[in-house]
Order: C-alpha cells, then sequence, then structure tokens
C-alpha cells in the first residue's frame, strides 16, 4: 500500500519545517514545525488545493490577453461578399446599400399590411390623447421625408401580386433625452399571416462592434483620441 499511495515529487524545508511529499490523496505534511512546542498547544495544519486551479489560472491570462481576430461564419462570409459587390455611393456622398436576402428575395413573406395597419390606429389613439407626441411624431416623419428616407409611392405603379412588407413602427419616448425626446423603431420583425418576417429573410452579419479592450488599448499610443456617431 505504501508504494501505491506515494508519488513522485516532493518538497523538503530548512530544519524545523515540515516535509511535504505528494501522494495519491494530494499533498501531505510530516515532520517539526518548530524547534520548541508548549506542551499545552498542538499546532494543526490544513491545506485545500482547488481541482480547477489550472482552469482559474488559464481563464485569468484569458481575460488579460488581447481579444484573438474571430473567423467569420460562412453566413458572415456572404453577407460580406453582398455588400461588397452590390453597395455603391450617390453624387452626395449617400451610401446605398441593398438588402442582404439569404437566398434572394422571398416569394412567401404573406400579408403584412392587416399587422402594420393596427399598429397605426394604436399610434393615431395616442396622438389624440397626446397632441404634442403628434407633433413631435409628425416632424420626424416630415424630415425623413426631406432627406430622402422614404417616399410616397401610388398603389396603382405596382402589380397586386408584387411581394411587399409593410414595416409597423412606433414611437418611443426618452424623458430625460438632452437631444432627441423622440425615437421612431421600425419594427422589421413583426410576423406576417405566414408567421415570418422581413428580417428572417436577410443575414444578420457579423459582429461590426470593435472589442472594448482593443479600443482602450489603441487609447494608449496616439495623443487624440475621436469618436464619432451615425444619424439616421
Amino acid at each position: 500500500m505504501y508504494g501505491n499511495i506515494y508519488r513522485d515529487g516532493s518538497h523538503k524545508g530548512t530544519p524545523h519545517e515540515p516535509f511535504a511529499q505528494n501522494t495519491a490523496f494530494g499533498w501531505i505534511l510530516s515532520g517539526p514545525t518548530v524547534e520548541t512546542c508548549p506542551r499545552n498547544s498542538v499546532p494543526a495544519y490544513h491545506t485545500n488545493i482547488s481541482p480547477n486551479l489550472e482552469h482559474t489560472l488559464k481563464q485569468f491570462w484569458e481575460l488579460e490577453d488581447i481579444p484573438a481576430r474571430v473567423h467569420p461564419s460562412p453566413e458572415d462570409t456572404q453577407c460580406e461578399e453582398h455588400f461588397v459587390t452590390t453597395h455603391y455611393r450617390t453624387m452626395e456622398g449617400r451610401y446605398v446599400v441593398r438588402f442582404p436576402f439569404r437566398n434572394g428575395p422571398p416569394r412567401d413573406l404573406g400579408d403584412s399590411r392587416f399587422a402594420a395597419l393596427k399598429s397605426l390606429e394604436r399610434l393615431e389613439r395616442r396622438f389624440r390623447t397626446d397632441p404634442s407626441l403628434a407633433t413631435e411624431y409628425t416632424a420626424f416623419l416630415t424630415e425623413y421625408a426631406n432627406l430622402g428616407h422614404m417616399t410616397k409611392i401610388n398603389p396603382t405603379e405596382f402589380p397586386a401580386q408584387a411581394p411587399a412588407y409593410y414595416i409597423p413602427h412606433r414611437a418611443v419616448i426618452r424623458e430625460h433625452s438632452n437631444t432627441t425626446r423622440l425615437r421612431v423603431v421600425f419594427n422589421a420583425s413583426c410576423n406576417t399571416a405566414t408567421g415570418k418576417s422581413l428580417n428572417s429573410a436577410l443575414h444578420v452579419g457579423a459582429k461590426l462592434q470593435t472589442d472594448l479592450v482593443a479600443v482602450v488599448l489603441q487609447w494608449r499610443q496616439p495623443r487624440f483620441a475621436l469618436s464619432a456617431d451615425i444619424a439616421k
């Protein structure tokens, strides 16, 4: 039994210190602890080594390490290729990007007009009880049209069976915002009569946000740091 218990590994301390030996049950200590020991006291020692110590140490170094580049998935690669081959820039400097459909324009979205009309009716009921909201909402839509982000269409210009998707929209109020109190949210994830939505037919695309750790590390190199945001 003695030979089966002991393992390779031992550590001998200075005189009057215990001797450490590796065993099948872990490390054990034996031997004296001090040169003289009072008769009325008995020293006792207990050592507990976490079995996940190696995992904890590995996790520590991973947190401190610079994030490695993540290889894109086949869908992310397809989405990136679609953007590179189809986007263009107008004379005004505006970028135009086509919808990154997974398998071409969907033909089986189903009816979406009913859900969009119901959303509009709920919005109009809010307008009747809150005229200031109606004023802000109208101003937003007017600005949206002036910027060319939406145009009014004539239903007679399109065939009745042409694929179309009506996007419901609603108002989100941020009372404590110093810039824009009203924000209009377009819900392209609203399901149609067939249980599908416009978003479900589109590629999600890869994560575009830069890792925060990498951003902070970059601040250590240049003298100045600039930050920008995209409006609408």
